[in-house]
């Protein structure tokens, strides 16, 4: 009996020794990203801008905790001045706008609070073309008044988010201009 019990206290031991060092394992440990980021972001150029609310959802993270996909999913309105085009082949100004749903994947790398942004998306809207009077009051032909077309949103940029919850920032710079972003990761 005495050998039974001796037993026995050394595996209770034995497995709560282990069960501290799992607590300090999972202690030491980052939450890791957050699941959903919401974000507002604006950018703009002089001949190009658009603004969007979008959703992340991860959907990869790499098991270093240093690369992570994100699907994304937003709304938006974007707008196109035409004018630089135009002028080429003689026409007034041209300029086209719209508003429509955007979809994508979002890369993020890097560790801590700070990373690199790689943002591919698709950004489909029913938009609608304005056509200003030339100086001389020439008209341009070729420009449908309303269209709907899948536009490519590319943007490079830095994001801070730590893991977990919180605060969003980030900077761009893409095929639609310069821009910030704020939002909340839950």
């Amino acid at each position: 009996m005495k050998y039974f019990c001796l037993c026995l206290a050394l595996l209770l031991s034995n497995n709560l020794i282990n069960a501290q060092d799992t607590q300090d394992i999972i202690a030491q440990d980052s939450p890791g990203m957050s699941n959903f980021n919401f974000n507002f972001e604006a950018s703009t150029l002089i001949f190009a801008g658009s603004a969007s609310i979008n959703i992340e959802g991860r959907i990869f993270s790499s098991d270093s905790e240093r690369i992570h996909f994100y699907a994304r999913a937003g709304y938006g309105k974007a707008y196109q001045d035409l004018s630089f085009i135009t002028i080429l082949v003689a026409c007034p100004e041209v300029s086209q706008s719209g508003s429509g749903g955007l979809l994508g994947i979002t890369m993020l790398t890097g560790g801590g609070n700070h990373h690199f942004e790689v943002n591919a998306s698709t950004f489909l809207g029913s938009f609608k073309t304005e056509i200003s009077p030339g100086i001389f009051g020439q008209s341009c032909e070729g420009f449908d008044d309303e269209w709907t077309s899948p536009l490519p949103v590319v943007d490079l940029g830095y994001r801070y988010q730590k893991p977990g919850q919180g605060f969003i920032f980030r900077a761009k710079i893409g095929n639609f201009g310069l821009g910030i972003g704020l939002g909340v990761a839950f």
